[in-house]
């Protein structure tokens, strides 16, 4: 007899009235989850199209201290100075890290989307533009992981209901 002719495969015990409140619950905060980022990186990439074509200077930047970072971590803190030497920016944070010299190529846009309330923030290089294509591609993802997710929970439960109908010996 082969695994798929055995009927004690095809017999699934009904589910505790409690855990199917559970699994709902879990669906329901995945989808709300899954919906909170979906709407931030429709608000980041809304952001950089109305941005548009703001200019950006390049740079160095130049840590003097670490001021308070996500998670307790080291917030980069220094001088940025332009590659024409016309802008300077002191006091300035980096959204990345340094090298081992305490420098980093960086990018200040003034009125950039991404920057602080106060315009004191500059951007690693390491992916130039990426503010412009990341949200969009993040947001693609997302709604490809909630309709991959959303097909396999419904494929479960349809199993479940066919193997509810089923006659299996005892």
């Amino acid at each position: 007899m082969t695994p798929r002719e055995n009927p004690r495969r095809l017999r699934i015990r009904r589910q505790h009235p409690i855990l199917r409140a559970l699994e709902s619950a879990l669906h329901v905060g995945y989808y709300v989850i899954m919906a909170t980022l979906f709407a931030v990186m429709l608000v980041l990439g809304i952001g950089s199209v109305v941005n548009g074509a703001q200019p950006t200077y390049w740079g160095t930047f130049t840590q003097h201290s670490c001021g308070f970072g996500y998670r307790g971590g080291c917030q980069p803190v220094g001088t940025w100075v332009s590659d024409s030497g016309s802008m300077v920016k002191r006091d300035i944070q980096l959204d990345g890290s340094v090298d081992a010299d305490s420098t980093a190529r960086a990018s200040y846009t003034p009125t950039g989307f991404n920057n602080d309330a106060q315009n004191n923030i500059v951007h690693v290089g390491t992916f130039p533009g990426a503010q412009s294509w990341f949200p969009w591609c993040g947001a693609i993802l997302i709604a490809g992981l909630v309709v991959f997710q959303s097909r396999k929970w419904r494929r479960i439960n349809a199993g479940r209901r066919l193997a509810g109908h089923k006659t299996s010996p005892s």
